[in-house]
């Protein structure tokens, strides 16, 4: 399940916030993609180069998630991993469950210079969570 890019920004003193929806269909081979999934992710820059992460999932098939960050690249084509949720390596995260839908929410540091070109370009840049 991937989001494609940001689709609303906005900016404070403190922060950057991107929402973007998740949807299996955003995925570069969508025909290989069975997940019932949908979900929205938001995802907030913090200018201590943390960034804190929200991923609100509306998991149909109850499907378990082992993977989740976001890749540098453009719509319809796989790119690098640039920022990890460490899902579930060092469980950063917290994950609720409730009728169906699932809340990971957390923070992780991420490199400077990721930093700067995701605030530059959000649209080069896009959220997985995976199956």
């Amino acid at each position: 399940m991937s989001a494609v890019s940001s689709r609303s920004r906005s900016t404070s003193s403190q922060r950057s916030v991107f929402n973007t929806q998740l949807r299996a269909d955003n995925e570069v081979a969508p025909a290989t993609q069975t997940s019932l999934a949908r979900g929205n992710a938001q995802v907030k820059v913090n200018d201590d180069g943390t960034v804190s992460f929200k991923l609100v999932v509306h998991n149909a098939g109850d499907e378990e998630f082992f993977l989740g960050h976001i890749h540098e690249g453009v719509a319809g084509a796989n790119g690098p991993v640039v920022i990890d949720f460490d899902v579930p390596a060092k469980f950063p995260f917290v994950a609720e469950r409730s009728q169906g839908q699932i809340v990971l929410h957390g923070e992780v540091t991420a490199r400077p210079l990721v930093v700067a070109r995701l605030l530059q370009n959000p649209e080069g840049f896009y959220v997985n969570l995976h199956t």
